[in-house]
């Protein structure tokens, strides 16, 4: 059985170089499994909802997000990293 998962991505408020971590973690997850982006007014963080299963631990450790919260499918958001 396959469980899919959301995720939010957050990152610290800083002043970075374009690309930004956030910009460089989207490209990557856009590639790799695709899904859908709406980023929060905060500028700071994005919601991710994955097309399918939960993200690999391979994965979760490149990220760049200084915070990362999942939500498996009728569960409650847990933070990951």
């Amino acid at each position: 059985m396959s469980l899919d998962a959301n995720y939010i991505l957050s990152y610290d408020n800083q002043n970075y170089v374009s690309p930004t971590p956030m910009q460089i973690d989207k490209m990557f997850l856009k590639d790799k499994y695709g899904g859908y982006f709406m980023p929060f007014e905060d500028g700071y963080s994005v919601y991710w909802e994955k097309p399918k299963y939960t993200l690999l631990e391979e994965d979760l450790s490149n990220l760049l997000a200084d915070r990362v919260l999942e939500k498996r499918d009728c569960e409650q958001w847990e933070i990951i990293k």
